[in-house]
């Protein structure tokens, strides 16, 4: 049987790059996460993209931990919004979704 500590861990292995989304960061603490997503910070293997940003700097709750989650930010890679990663992201979340339709894109 895996655990979810071996599991988070193996997903976390090799050199893949992750884009962190908002629910991600907000289980960055817990103990069968930690380890495997501070090694994954210290090796630059873990991305932000604008809207994550953007929701993690408004929900801090003062002006000293906003500008820690900037500091902390500033260092990850960024991943900019186009159009053709929007539609790369809604393909990759197509066999994530439970078999649930996932929202349709405005633009097509």
């Amino acid at each position: 049987m895996v655990t979810r500590t071996e599991s988070t861990q193996s997903a976390f292995a090799g050199d893949a790059v992750f884009i962190a989304d908002t629910s991600a960061w907000s289980q960055a603490r817990q103990p069968q996460v930690k380890s495997a997503w501070t090694a994954a910070m210290a090796d630059h293997r873990l991305a932000i993209c604008p809207p994550v940003e953007l929701e993690l700097l408004y929900s801090a709750r003062s002006a000293t931990e906003f500008e820690e989650r900037e500091t902390a930010f500033s260092v990850l890679r960024r991943v900019e919004l186009s159009r053709t990663i929007g539609r790369a992201a809604v393909t990759a979340m197509r066999p994530l979704n439970g078999g649930r339709a996932p929202p349709s894109h405005p633009n097509g």
